[in-house]
């Protein structure tokens, strides 16, 4: 018995020992892989592996320490299954950085240690699109280029651009494109567009990458109520002035290239008021022809008026003669006259002075500029000398020459020109005021004008003569204003009144002032010619390349000559103005020359605008005394600008260089040197006109 019990102990001991070898159940977790990198709004999936060593039972899985906005699911869970997929999926606005997120499990019976896990989230791919300049104008028929910059969020790879919501007749193209820093996109107005509006466009990224669309603005033809383009097609064609008739009719004068005699002849042509020609009247003799001046009378009657080497009406006198024709308001000759002497005769300033009863008066300079001679014209054409008086300075001079003429509304006359100062050998100006005698001339004050050749003179109704010319050291332009000075009656003329004013208008190449009037407000117009850059830009393009012919008007504060607003038609090849004068609600009509205006006709073409700023609202200016600060800087660097009206400003350039800017408030801007800038002047543009500071800012190296 005891031996059978025996038996049954020592059984049950081996039996209990070897319970006590059993392992106790476990799981243990890992993850594959340990770490993921997504971007923002992007989900990371990990496999979470359960290692289960004798616990067939459910685990249940959790994750935290999870970032902002992201949130965490189980494929399975509990579970019995060896792994569970982990998606963590992140927000957009989850903050970029690295997160260590906690994986535990949890079972009946058992342990489990948690792990982590680690989530790199970075930015999401974004690229984001900027323009320079944000807003262009441009004349339909031309293009206008922005600068495209692309910066990149989390993506290195190219992407391709497109211009979105384009009008018809515009068109847009890249180069280069796609792109991987910055592009240049040209935006081209098709010639069919010829009337004002403003556009916006944009431009997006073809790719499936987050971006914003970057607006553009672009104003065609604003300020430009119309523009005609005319001529002959065998050659150059030239408008030398143009003139408003009381009923807002627009009579242009100018010349043509003739290749039959290989020499220049003239014309006239009438305009309605909403630009469509009424008539067109070409002329001319054998020899060389120019028309330089047009007026109207109150009854219809158009003047016109130039020089010619050949013979209009009897035979040419010598050399150069002046003349003058009478038209009908229906473009009928009533009669062509002309005269002189056997020296050059109309060549430098000629002036006609209606006198609203089919005749009028005449002033010119004749006798090889010498003298200056007024004339006599009867309604039939009849022409009568009255006076010849030679040109007295009060200046110890070398040599002088006659430009320039004009007639006030008294009949003063007002003449310009130019010396050789002896001690220095160098040019410089001058304007002689005489007085409304018809039979002699009395001088009444002169003026030398040190800043170069005076090339052009205009009287307004008070008698103030604005004079412009050509600066003696360098290409730019001066204007002076000379107050209508008129001293005592029987006293001496007086040898000086000096200028109220005088400023420069100009740009680091050539530019000329070829026309002037005065509108109903006072404002001086001036218009030329620049081959630099006085507005926006210049046709030949921005930077440093060719340069073209561009036309401008300005107008300028007659009180103190500050510019109100200047504009620069940034047109392919060349154009100019030569003539401006009043239009229609004080419009202001323009005539010149151009190439692409328009559409060629051949070689230069004449060229006829109305423009307006009667949309400017309020004009910017740029302080006199302090026109930016500091007055040096170096390229990354801001400069602040001071002036007033400023808001709203649609671009600023460092002489023909675009520059990022904000718009502090409406008396400041502050504007970033951009790269490729050089010492010059600084131009705000507002709308579609741009105003310069008065002073040179220095770029330093």
């Amino acid at each position: 018995m005891f031996k059978r019990f025996g038996i049954l102990l020592t059984t049950v001991l081996i039996f209990l020992s070897g319970a006590s070898a059993v392992r106790a159940a476990s799981v243990t977790l890992s993850a594959t892989p340990a770490s993921a990198t997504v971007n923002q709004g992007q989900a990371a999936v990990y496999t979470i592996n359960l290692s289960r060593d004798g616990f067939p039972d459910k685990v249940t899985l959790s994750a935290s320490a999870l970032p902002a906005g992201a949130t965490a699911a189980f494929n399975a869970s509990p579970t019995t299954a060896k792994s569970a997929a982990l998606t963590v999926t992140t927000a957009a606005t989850t903050p970029a950085g690295t997160y260590q997120i906690k994986i535990a499990g949890s079972a009946v019976g058992v342990n489990i240690a948690s792990i982590t896990v680690t989530l790199v989230v970075k930015p999401a791919p974004r690229v984001a699109l900027s323009a320079l300049p944000a807003t262009q104008s441009v004349v339909a028929g031309q293009s206008v280029t922005y600068q495209i910059s692309v910066a990149r969020t989390n993506y290195d790879g190219p992407v391709t651009l497109e211009a979105v919501d384009l009008p018809a007749g515009l068109s847009a193209s890249f180069e280069p494109n796609p792109v991987v820093g910055s592009t240049t996109m040209r935006v081209y107005a098709h010639p069919t567009m010829f009337f004002p509006k403003d556009y916006q466009l944009a431009v997006r990224v073809r790719e499936s990458i987050p971006f914003d669309l970057q607006p553009v603005n672009l104003r065609v033809n604003c300020g430009v109520v119309w523009a005609e383009q005319f001529g002959t097609a065998a050659g150059g064609d030239f408008a030398r002035d143009v003139a408003v008739a009381a009923d807002g009719s627009i009579y242009v004068a100018g010349d043509s290239f003739n290749p039959n005699n290989n020499s220049m002849d003239v014309w006239v042509a009438k305009y309605n008021a909403n630009g469509l020609q009424q008539w067109f009247a070409p002329f001319g003799t054998t020899a060389e022809d120019h028309a330089t001046e047009i007026a109207v009378d109150a009854a219809g009657g158009v003047f016109v008026g130039g020089y010619t080497a050949g013979a209009f009406a009897g035979s040419n006198l010598g050399n150069f003669d002046f003349w003058v024709a009478k038209y009908n308001s229906a473009g009928v000759r009533q009669w062509i006259n002309q005269g002189g002497t056997r020296d050059q005769d109309g060549f430098a300033g000629l002036e006609i002075v209606p006198d609203n009863a089919g005749g009028g008066r005449l002033v010119t300079s004749t006798d090889e500029r010498t003298r200056i001679s007024t004339y006599a014209f009867t309604s039939a054409g009849a022409l009568t000398r009255q006076n010849s008086f030679p040109l007295v300075l009060d200046f110890n001079v070398l040599d002088s020459d006659i430009a320039d003429l004009a007639v006030d509304a008294n009949g003063g006359v007002y003449v310009v020109g130019h010396i050789v100062e002896p001690a220095f050998g160098t040019w410089e100006g001058w304007i002689v005021k005489y007085d409304n005698s018809q039979s002699s001339f009395n001088r009444i004050w002169s003026q030398i004008d040190g800043q170069g050749p005076a090339t052009r003179v205009v009287v307004d109704a008070s008698g103030n003569a604005y004079v412009s010319g050509l600066m003696a050291t360098a290409q730019d332009a001066w204007i002076a204003r000379f107050s209508s000075y008129a001293p005592a009656s029987g006293t001496n003329p007086v040898s000086t009144n000096p200028p109220v004013w005088t400023v420069t208008e100009g740009s680091p190449q050539e530019d000329v002032v070829n026309g002037m009037a005065v509108n109903g407000s006072g404002d001086l117009i001036v218009a030329g010619m620049t081959q630099g850059v006085l507005g926006e830009r210049n046709g030949g393009g921005n930077g440093a390349g060719t340069r073209f012919d561009d036309a401008w008007v300005e107008h300028r504060d007659p009180a103190t000559g500050g510019l109100r607003w200047i504009r620069q038609f940034a047109v392919a090849d060349i154009d100019g103005f030569n003539a401006v004068a009043v239009g229609p609600n004080d419009d202001t009509i323009l005539a010149g020359y151009t190439v692409a205006f328009r559409t060629n006709v051949g070689y230069e073409d004449a060229l006829l605008m109305r423009y307006t700023d009667g949309w400017t609202l309020l004009s910017p200016s740029i302080d006199a005394t302090t026109p930016f600060s500091p007055a040096r800087a170096r390229v990354g660097q801001t400069v602040r600008i001071n002036g007033r009206n400023l808001l709203g400003a649609s671009a600023v350039r460092f002489g023909d260089i675009p520059a990022r800017f904000t718009a502090v408030s409406s008396t400041a801007i502050d504007a970033v040197v951009p790269a490729g800038a050089v010492s010059g002047r600084i131009t705000v543009s507002l709308n579609c006109d741009s105003v310069s500071t008065p002073t040179n800012f220095t770029v330093v190296p």
